[in-house]
């Protein structure tokens, strides 16, 4: 499995006022994104906890404010038939056909940013259809190499 989380400490809680410990987590989970967050009080020991399929605003702001953006951008490889490349695309993150259009342009240019976690699940599609990527920056925690 691989994660990257982090420890942020603005959420108020209702009980009492004080600021809660909120703990933010991404996941790859059964081949899904997944993105969790915890908070509790350490004053009065109110706590509560969210996770939800795909990407959060709030988790991908928080993990990328703490650990930066990673890229992904594909190698020199075999496939040069970008229908391929955009039913992966809608299939993984949705959209629409401008909206993938333009993804597979930034593929194939200067790579595609965001947590390491949501660049880890998107090479692990693109290597399963064939492709060969590399992956810059931080890395989700159980990864190890930079391309495949």
């Amino acid at each position: 499995m691989s994660s990257e989380s982090v420890v942020a400490g603005s959420t108020r809680c209702d009980r009492c006022g004080s600021v809660m410990r909120c703990a933010v987590r991404q996941a790859i989970i059964d081949g899904r994104l997944r993105s969790e967050v915890e908070s509790t009080c350490a004053a009065c020991g109110n706590g509560w906890a969210t996770c939800s399929d795909g990407a959060d605003d709030y988790v991908r702001s928080a993990l990328l404010a703490a650990h930066g953006p990673s890229r992904l951008r594909l190698a020199d490889g075999p496939f040069d038939d970008d229908a391929l490349l955009l039913g992966l695309l809608r299939r993984y993150g949705g959209g629409g056909l401008f909206e993938v259009n333009a993804k597979v342009a930034e593929l194939r240019t200067i790579g595609c940013t965001g947590t390491a976690v949501e660049m880890e699940l998107l090479a692990r599609v693109l290597r399963a259809a064939g492709y060969s990527v590399v992956l810059e920056g931080p890395r989700p925690s159980g990864q190890t190499g930079d391309t495949a």
